[in-house]
Order: structure tokens, then sequence, then C-alpha cells
């Protein structure tokens, strides 16, 4: 009988993710949103670096490292070179970030952080939902929904967070412009969706 609980139980979870997106574990306890481009690596409060893949991983434009406590970034090289489409790393709610480490080294890749802020993200906001146990009032597939959504909602507020940052650049290179671009066209992707 608990066999047949599990095994449903899977399914469940299983059918529920697929319909609402392909998202599938990936690196170091991080899930990897196919629809959104994003890589969610978010609330490990023992996770003080970014695991890097060994090969590259293509396809991603977004990696969220919220919430952990990551010191500091890879190199701006060595992270294209895993992450080849990257383009915004949000690294806020790491209390023990190494400010410093960001000055003039990420100039291909946005990085959002707490630096500068004069209210970091605050402890008690959960930027995204894991999926806990079933509950009556809400089953295996309310949680899968549930932390999908609150996945698909991080993305939206990463992307407005980042377009205000680019639009506080004053430097307009080819770079930023193709920046603003792409992020112009998910937006319409996503409002079309």
């Amino acid at each position: 009988m608990q066999f047949k609980f599990t095994c449903l139980s899977l399914l469940l979870f299983s059918s529920a993710i697929l319909s609402y997106g392909y998202v599938f574990d990936c690196l170091d306890d991080c899930e990897c949103d196919t629809d959104d481009e994003v890589i969610h690596c978010h609330n490990k409060p023992n996770r003080d670096r970014l695991q890097l893949p060994q090969t590259r991983l293509r396809g991603f434009t977004v990696l969220g490292l919220t919430k952990n406590n990551i010191k500091v970034l890879p190199s701006q090289e060595l992270l294209k070179e895993k992450f080849p489409d990257l383009v915004a790393i949000d690294i806020e709610g790491n209390k023990n970030f190494d400010c410093s480490t960001l000055e003039d080294q990420y100039t291909k890749i946005a990085v959002l952080s707490d630096c500068g802020k004069e209210v970091p993200l605050p402890d008690n906001v959960t930027v995204v939902e894991t999926v806990g146990p079933p509950t009556p009032e809400c089953d295996l597939k309310c949680q899968s929904r549930r932390h999908y959504d609150s996945m698909h909602e991080y993305f939206l507020r990463l992307w407005e967070l980042i377009k205000q940052k680019l639009a506080e650049l004053t430097k307009q290179s080819q770079f930023f412009r193709d920046l603003q671009d792409f992020f112009t066209e998910v937006g319409k992707r996503i409002s079309e969706a």
C-alpha cells in the first residue's frame, strides 16, 4: 500500500511540474527552469559558493542565488564559460557577500545584490517557496503548483529589477542595449503566455 501511495505521489508531482513547465534538478540542489530560463539556487544557508557544472550549461539567462551564504562569485570569464547565455545573477540576501569583489569585475553580466542598498533583502522574505509535504488544505499537486508559481513570480520580479538597473546605467554601450532588448523580448513573451 505504501509503495502505491509513493508511486501515485511521484506521478502527481511529476505531472504537476510538467504541466506548468520543465523544471529539473541541477548543480548543487538547484532547480533549472527551462521555460523562464532561470537556475534557482535559493534559501540554502549552508551554500557558501556556487557549484559550477563540469560542462557548459546552455539556455539559462538568469542565476538566482538569493538567501544563501555566498561570499564571492566566480570570475565573469568562468561564469560565461560555464553558462554561455547568462546575463544576470541575483545574490540578494547573502549577508556575508564581499561587495568589493564586484567592483568593475562584471561588465557582461548584470549582478543584483544588497551591496550599497540602504535596506537589504529582509530575512522574512521567501523568494521561492519549497515543495512541502501534502496537507488536507494543499495536496502534492497544490504544493507543486505553489512552488512553480513562486519560481515564475521570482523571475518576473527579477526581470523588473534588471530593467530598473539597466535604466539607471548612464553608459549606453552596445552590450547594455542588447541586454535591454533581450529583456524587452522576454517581457513580450511572458505577456503573451
